[in-house]
Order: C-alpha cells, then structure tokens, then sequence
C-alpha cells in the first residue's frame, strides 16, 4: 500500500491457505498442475458467501479430475469463454464433489485462448521431446540395471569344420541353470558360469555411437526454452557452470518468465478477493539472489520519489498525479 509493504488478514491466510498446505507449498503445487494441465483450477472452501477468511481455505483442483459441460453449445470457438463452459462435479477420494463456479478461480498459462477453463498444456505441445528424454533414460537404465551386460552365450566347442552347435540337452541344462542361479534379481549370482565350453558375445550397440546424450540436450533445451528458461541452466545441471553465470541465468528468468507468472497469481487473487488495504503483489524480493538487485532499484526508487516530493511540495503536480506516479515506480 503506496509503496509499503504490510500484512494484512489476506495475506496471512494466503501464507497458510489450508491445513495441509504453507503458502509456498500451496503457490508450487498451483504452479505445477498449470504446467501439467495448463490451466490451474484453485477452489475457494468457505461455510457461506459471507464467511470471513478464518472460515475457508482454498485448494488446488486437478484439471484432469474436473467434469466440464457446456451451457450454450455453440460450435463457434469465439463463443466458447466465460461463463458458456461452466465446471460442474470433481472427483475425489472416490467421491463426486459438486464446484461453486462463483468459488472458481482459474489461472491459465496461455495467451492463445480466451476461455479460462480451457488452456492447452506447454508440456503436452512438448510431447515428442518430453518422449524423446524418456526413452534415453530409460535405454540408459536398462543397460545400466544389467550388470552382466546385454548379450548371448555361444558354443565355443570346435571340430574340423568350425564351430559345434550346442546340443538340445546342454541347450536345456544351460537354461534351467541361469533361470534359477544367475541373473540381477535378489539373491541371484551377476555373474553367469556354465560347465559348457562357451563364450559370451554383446549385443548392445555402443552408446556413443546411438548419441542419446546429442539427441537428449536438443530435446531439454527445446523444453527448458518452451519454459522460458534460461539455456545456461541446462549444462549447469549436467557438467556445471560458473557460479555467476548461473546466477545471471536465473535472475533473468525470475525477472521475465517468473514474474510475469506470480502477477497473473496476485492479480486472479486481487480480482476475486477486491482488498481495500493495497493490492497483493507476488515477487522475489525476499530470496538472497535477487537481494543485491533490490538494493540498487530501491535506490534509485528512493531517488525519483524524493523528486515528486519535491513537486508536488512547489505544486508542479497534485496529490493524484503524485499518487499515480508513485505507483507505477512500484
């Protein structure tokens, strides 16, 4: 409020928002269904339309449990918005649970439509990278959970003419040996041994060659930029990268990307709730990355303010006009 920053009963109920979840743990979960879903439905609880702030709670609403229908169904995208998509039942613990629609607050991580009930996932548009990074890591996993390899047992018994095939009898015998003694499970022998005169040819291809580890960057770093993330933060996760560039990386994500996300938060909550003591503002003042930044703002802040005091003190502006410029400073 003109600049200060205060608490208030809306801000200590945002802080603990029911009894399960803090407010950061509320605002990370809401974050997370917005990016699985691309719409985050939050529901207000409350006993009666009236009931004060101590009497509800609010909860974060999974988008594939929501049952939608229309009201007026007309075939015309322009029309499919506000109130012609109307949320009715949840399901939860196996129970229908009917929505307040006037209790609804929808946030949607998209400019591409205008219903709020209906956004379409950033990570489902991905689906061919997400599946990408899958199926590496899962071929990784699978050589890696093999300690014996990927291979086959071939005879190695020779006569005149090459190799000897092995028999039906040492076929069987070998197998019914390596069923029950050998083998990565509990309590099995990693290591194979057959009275048979054997030898042991690999079968997996080598990984570098199949570059998994090309293919897998293109495909996180085409996520992370769907994101907004900054591409440096990628190789800082893989090999590391020096600390100020890391730093730099995700103050310009929390800078854009990040608040541009919190000021859709605050305003879905300042439009539903209308406080009269100031408006709730989400930012990243308080985390020790953005500190030195904030100190340097604050500054030069202090220094434009302490200009419109002056000019509004000779009468060069009003106390509206000083009002208004203070707010848009802050």
């Amino acid at each position: 409020k003109d600049g200060e920053q205060i608490q208030t009963d809306l801000t200590a109920f945002l802080n603990k928002p029911n009894k399960d979840l803090t407010g950061v743990e509320f605002l990370y979960q809401l974050v997370t269904f917005m990016s699985i879903w691309g719409t985050s439905y939050t529901q207000v609880v409350r006993g009666s339309r009236f009931a004060t702030l101590q009497n509800q709670s609010l909860e974060n609403l999974e988008a594939d449990k929501m049952v939608f229908d229309f009201k007026n169904k007309i075939p015309k995208v322009e029309r499919l918005k506000g109130n012609d998509f109307t949320p009715e039942i949840y399901y939860r613990d196996g129970l229908l649970h009917p929505i307040d629609n006037e209790n609804l607050l929808p946030i949607f991580d998209t400019v591409i439509f205008s219903n709020p009930y209906y956004s379409e996932s950033r990570l489902k548009s991905l689906q061919l990278e997400v599946s990408n990074v899958q199926r590496n890591l899962e071929f990784k996993n699978t050589v890696l959970s093999s300690p014996t390899g990927i291979g086959m047992l071939t005879s190695d018994n020779k006569d005149a003419n090459g190799s000897i095939p092995i028999t039906t009898e040492e076929k069987k015998e070998m197998e019914e040996d390596l069923a029950k003694t050998y083998g990565a499970g509990v309590n099995q022998i990693p290591v194979r041994v057959t009275r048979m005169p054997v030898k042991y040819e690999s079968t997996i291809p080598d990984l570098k060659s199949l570059k998994l580890d090309e293919t897998q960057t293109i495909s996180a770093l085409n996520i992370f930029g769907h994101f907004g993330l900054p591409k440096e933060l990628y190789p800082a996760l893989i090999k590391g990268s020096t600390f100020e560039n890391q730093s730099v990386s995700f103050k310009r994500f929390l800078q854009s990307e990040g608040q541009s996300l919190a000021d859709k938060i605050a305003r879905t909550f300042n439009d539903f709730y209308q406080p009269t003591d100031g408006l709730l503002k989400l930012g990243f003042n308080h985390m020790p990355i953005m500190q030195e930044d904030e100190s340097v703002k604050q500054d030069v802040i202090s220094k434009k303010i302490d200009n419109l005091v002056l000019a509004l003190q000779n009468g060069a502006i009003n106390q509206n006009e000083f009002n208004e410029r203070v707010n848009l400073l802050l």
